[in-house]
């Protein structure tokens, strides 16, 4: 979900030390994980999604964009 923040995949990468591939893997995974199926993958509804769950599921990943 990071890259919906305007990260890139190799800034991610960099950030926590990993490979292109694994950050790929992750976010992947992650949003199979909490976002429903219907969203389209947009950055768009993305980032709308998030804010609406910003004080639930997603209150771990603004913590670590707002640092």
């Amino acid at each position: 979900m990071l890259e919906y923040f305007g990260f890139e995949v190799d800034e991610i990468a960099t950030l926590f030390g990993t490979s292109k591939q694994t950050v790929k893997n992750q976010a992947y995974q992650a949003r199979a994980a909490v976002v429903p199926p219907s969203l389209p993958p947009t950055r768009a509804s993305a980032s709308v999604w998030a804010g609406i769950h910003r004080g639930c599921c997603m209150a771990a990943a603004f913590a670590m964009l707002e640092i």
